[in-house]
């Protein structure tokens, strides 16, 4: 045995066949806990997260003993790999494992150009923690390196991972926070919009699978970070009735609130169910879709099916309306012009096009006679006018 730096506590060495993938790793996102079956994980891990590069790794170099898999020892004596299960699965599609049958084409790759041989009994360096052990030392580990380093997991995933320690009553938030060093409650911001996104999926107030944007990692359906993002401004939260929420609370969607909360979710990601565009391109338009929120003009946009863009537009004064109505005519103009001076059009084209440009002319100057009709009486118009 040899001590791991990072815990202090000793490393063994355990056979493949002993190690368990964990159906319920919090990179799995929603589909946490939905597959049972090893076969399926392995498959999930190859499709979701990719292991070519681990595998080409492990077959060329061996396994790199400075960095041990973490395992959980449950009651029946059997090892759950909650740290390093993508490793885990290279390992089992190089050893041929039943348990990677259909990722034989993945392992053929590398066939015959293994340093070492791989089988179910290959040993590989693993930190165990044995099920009535204080799993403090573990989540801090776990914390620190997925929540707040440079290999940290998507935030769902982190989320999921906070959920589950809170739930499962080792810490609390504050330690939690405590341990990763969060100074700005990133936690908390995460675990409420953990909860706030799952209720409302729970409730058939969201889809996952409706949403138009994208997401990634561990959540590829729809991007999660824009939740928590949102419910972050304080118009947003005054709107929704999450002003003194507990981030602990694992229902915070009130019920006079589930439709508006529902509306939230639609403007950020549309519904492709229902065929709604969403309001926003992406998360730099965030702030401006709470500031839209909070005002029930805005917001009566918003429900017509307006962007956040086109919205902007709509409700500016009148006056920056129309000097950039203005400004791009006098473009379209100009353009008209320089089209217009090289006489390439055939006279046949010429006469098509003259009725648009009599409308034009009458539109300039009935627009001209209003804005004449406003100054008249109150300024002195320049001589050229």
């Amino acid at each position: 045995m040899v001590q791991n730096n990072d815990t202090g506590r000793e490393i063994s060495l355990v056979s493949l066949k002993d190690l368990n993938l964990d159906v319920n790793n919090p990179r799995f996102g929603m589909e946490k806990g939905a597959r049972r079956n090893q076969t399926d994980v392995v498959d999930f891990i190859v499709d979701n997260f990719g292991v070519e590069d681990v595998i080409s790794s492990l077959a060329y170099n061996g396994y790199f003993s400075a960095e041990p898999l973490i395992a959980l020892r449950n009651s029946a004596d059997e090892y759950i790999v909650v740290e390093g299960n993508r490793r885990l699965a290279a390992c089992l599609i190089l050893a041929g494992s039943d348990r990677a049958k259909n990722q034989t084409a993945l392992g053929d790759k590398f066939a015959g150009k293994c340093k070492d041989t791989w089988t179910e009994e290959t040993q590989v360096p693993v930190q165990v923690f044995g099920h009535d052990e204080d799993r403090t030392l573990l989540h801090s580990y776990l914390g620190v390196r997925h929540i707040m380093s440079a290999k940290a997991w998507d935030s769902y995933a982190k989320a999921a991972w906070i959920d589950e320690i809170i739930r499962s009553g080792e810490m609390n938030l504050d330690q939690i926070s405590q341990v990763t060093g969060d100074k700005n409650r990133t936690i908390e911001r995460l675990l409420e919009g953990f909860y706030f996104i799952n209720q409302l999926r729970d409730e058939g107030l969201f889809d996952p699978a409706s949403s138009l944007r994208k997401g990634r990692g561990s959540n590829p359906l729809f991007p999660f970070s824009w939740v928590y993002t949102l419910l972050n401004y304080p118009q947003v939260r005054e709107w929704l009735g999450l002003v003194g929420n507990e981030p602990t609370n694992p229902k915070p969607v009130k019920a006079d609130k589930r439709a508006d909360s529902a509306a939230a979710v639609t403007y950020m990601f549309g519904n492709k169910i229902t065929s709604k565009l969403p309001a926003i391109d992406d998360s730099r338009q965030l702030s401006t879709l709470a500031g839209a929120l909070a005002d029930p003009v805005k917001r009566n946009l918003l429900a017509q099916g307006y962007s956040v863009g086109k919205i902007e537009d709509l409700t500016k004064a009148p006056i920056d309306q129309l000097t950039k109505a203005f400004s791009e005519i006098e473009a379209n103009l100009s353009r008209a012009l320089e089209l217009l001076a090289d006489r390439s059009l055939s006279v046949a084209d010429a006469a098509a096009l003259l009725p648009s440009g009599k409308a034009i002319v009458n539109r300039s100057v009935d627009v001209y006679g209003r804005l004449k009709n406003y100054t008249d009486s109150d300024i002195i118009l320049p001589d050229d006018l």
